[in-house]
């Protein structure tokens, strides 16, 4: 599955001084948390009884929240811990682990994990965004319009389900959008990007209204992103948002992920290591010097990842017209045209050589993930040569190759690969993926 990789290859394995023994993602993020909370200056009373738009240091109270989110999620990591450790002695003494029971208990533990993936993401795509509005204006406008928003919401629930207008909400959402545009007399209210476009602050505001959806959010926050962040956002909004969300919602025959324990341990890393991001960004727009765990898990990300070289490979990679491929798993292909995103994703239209899946579909579009190279087209008379040498061909059969136009050169080459194919040349290409 698309979402193994990119997890895994995120785990910082140089953090563990023994192989078999797992680093503390939820000691750390605990205490990362914890410590960050400290030095915003924010306490628990001030948190719980006074509302964050009406302080003056309305950023370090958004962040403080940010960093709740971050120890209820490691309060989970300590829970998966012992599931998954407990879980592995079961299987390691031979129980059954393929019973009706033990798939409902690891789906519960993989829906909880999607549930906090989720989160997570939004929480991290709108600190990346606050990095171009960290000034407090923007935390005091995006706390007042959360508030504002609840409230527009408990009124319009009350007019729907009991045919009432309470005059407490209305002089809530008064009083918010006081404060509204308060905040408009130094921040550009069309120009904010949590907030929609459309929005007239003088007409009466729906429910649900205000703030840009999560999708948008993402696409804005994406091309913002470090390799690192961009992978544990999950490269598309299809692997951040909709496939959690097929766990969070009831999705009952709807495509579900396979319930393994590699990959709950693989959910398991990305929590952490959404976490961790977080923490770091959160760092960085309070102004907080780096200490302790935050600083280790800083070096970490600045010595490098392999995340660069994942998304430039997978996501990004180069091939021309005219390569031969394997496309999505055996299937061998020529590639026929090829396109880019906005996001520096790859796609390319492949042709089938071998039988097509489909035979209504000879051709198809894969994002490059899915596309295999086997033979670039710029080395094709050179793989020729080879071959012709190697089969001691006439040199008449030489001196054809190196006169032959290059569409002919391409077919010639594809009508060999489709013979090696055949012949089970590649085999052993899928043997060592598998």
């Amino acid at each position: 599955m698309d979402s193994k990789e990119p997890a895994e290859a995120l785990t910082p394995a140089k953090l563990d001084d023994d192989k078999n023994k797992k680093f503390d993602f939820s000691g750390v993020t605990l205490r990362g948390a914890m410590a960050l909370q400290k030095a915003l200056g924010i306490n628990e009373e001030t948190f719980r009884l006074i509302p964050g738009h009406s302080l003056q240091d309305a950023r370090a109270f958004y962040l403080y929240g940010v960093l709740d989110e971050v120890l209820k999620a490691a309060t989970a990591m300590m829970r998966w811990e012992i599931f998954l450790q407990n879980t592995e002695e079961e299987q390691n003494e031979d129980k059954d682990l393929a019973s009706h029971i033990t798939r409902i208990v690891l789906k519960a533990v993989q829906d909880e994990q999607h549930l906090w993936s989720r989160k997570l993401a939004e929480l991290l795509c709108d600190l990346i965004l606050f990095e171009s509005t960290n000034s407090m204006e923007h935390f005091r406008l995006f706390l007042i319009c959360e508030y504002l928003d609840v409230y527009l919401g408990l009124q319009g629930d009350f007019q729907e389900f009991f045919a009432c207008k309470n005059l407490n909400a209305a002089k809530s959402i008064e009083s918010c959008l006081t404060i509204v545009k308060q905040c408009g007399k130094s921040i550009d209210l069309k120009g904010v990007w949590f907030l929609k476009d459309s929005i007239n602050w003088n007409k009466p505001l729906k429910p649900g209204g205000l703030f840009q959806s999560s999708r948008l959010r993402y696409k804005l926050a994406l091309q913002k992103t470090n390799p690192d962040q961009k992978l544990t956002l999950g490269i598309s909004y299809e692997r951040c948002y909709s496939e959690p969300s097929r766990s969070i919602h009831a999705n009952i025959g709807g495509p579900f992920i396979e319930t393994t324990l590699k990959n709950i341990n693989i959910a398991f890393s990305q929590v952490a290591m959404s976490c961790i991001l977080v923490i770091l960004q959160v760092h960085k727009l309070a102004g907080v010097e780096l200490l302790g765990d935050a600083l280790l898990m800083n070096k970490v990300f600045e010595s490098g990842t392999d995340a660069r070289k994942i998304v430039e490979s997978n996501y990004g990679k180069d091939l021309e017209i005219g390569d031969i491929v394997f496309a999505y798993g055996k299937d061998l292909c020529i590639v026929t045209d090829k396109k880019k995103s906005q996001y520096g994703y790859s796609s390319y239209k492949v042709r089938y050589l071998s039988p097509p899946p489909l035979p209504e579909v000879p051709e198809d579009w894969s994002p490059a993930r899915y596309v295999h190279l086997i033979v670039p087209r710029r080395s094709l008379r050179e793989q020729l040569f080879k071959i012709f040498t190697e089969q001691k061909l006439p040199s008449a059969a030489v001196e054809k190759l190196r006169q032959m136009p290059e569409n002919d050169l391409l077919d010639h080459m594809a009508s060999i690969a489709l013979k090696a194919f055949n012949e089970g040349t590649f085999e052993h290409l899928f043997s060592k993926e598998e």
